[in-house]
């Protein structure tokens, strides 16, 4: 192969992976739970109580975090498998076909695995608002969550921050968007709120739409947690 052969092909293929990062894929549109609004914005921070779904599902006691480990165990120890957090849900994860990064399970108390964010060594976690994205409300700040692996391993990580943005296109997965605590309505283009959300080793990052002004999608939530070095006791004692 030709010194100008391979140089083509380098540049291909980053202009190939410029283009994929440009266009990152946000949760599709369906019907989904109502969640308020507050006037012509949704105030969606850790002060939620005006901005939860009015629905609350009713749900069983949660299983011991043991009995869930194994559950869900599948002896792939690359493999998202679960996520749990005390005193609120437990939730096995399922991954996105291959390349197919916009895909999000529509199956009931799943969460799904967004695999672009992997690649910049965050956990991303998706879920539809009318589904298990309407447990993502419920987090609060300095909650501990417990991420499990397919071979049984945990990781540990603390609530940091919530942040909330509408979709100026709201069923466009590549929407400019508005960070609703920003008062001077900067907007931004769906590749930088990738790479401010997701561009971050060691975070973990719920993500699902917010409904408001009669629209399913019309904004996005991001619920962010940071790793933590702590004890499973720790944890539980503390919840």
């Amino acid at each position: 192969m030709s010194k100008f052969q391979m140089t083509f092909i380098t540049i291909l293929i980053l202009t190939t992976l410029s283009g994929v990062f440009s266009r990152i894929p946000v949760q599709f549109s369906l019907p989904v739970t109502s969640v308020s609004a507050l006037g012509t914005r949704t105030q969606v921070s850790f002060d939620m109580d005006a901005a939860r779904a009015p629905a609350v599902t009713v749900r069983s006691r949660l299983p011991l975090l043991s009995t869930f480990a194994r559950e869900v165990k599948n002896q792939n120890s690359q493999t998202v498998v679960g996520v749990y957090v005390p005193g609120e849900f437990a939730l096995p994860v399922v991954q996105q076909p291959h390349g197919q990064a916009a895909y999000v399970s529509t199956e009931p108390d799943t969460i799904t695995q967004f695999s672009l964010a992997e690649k910049y060594g965050a956990v991303g976690l998706l879920a539809h608002n009318y589904l298990s994205g309407e447990e993502f409300f419920k987090l609060k700040p300095n909650q501990y969550i417990i991420v499990l692996f397919g071979d049984g391993r945990m990781d540990y990580y603390r609530v940091t921050a919530a942040e909330s943005y509408q979709a100026l296109v709201p069923n466009s997965p590549y929407s400019d968007f508005v960070n609703l605590d920003d008062p001077t309505g900067k907007v931004i283009t769906s590749s930088e709120l990738f790479k401010h959300v997701y561009a971050r080793p060691d975070t973990l990052v719920f993500q699902t739409c917010i409904n408001a002004n009669g629209d399913p999608s019309w904004g996005r939530l991001f619920v962010t947690a940071e790793k933590v070095d702590i004890r499973q006791g720790q944890i539980m004692a503390s919840n």
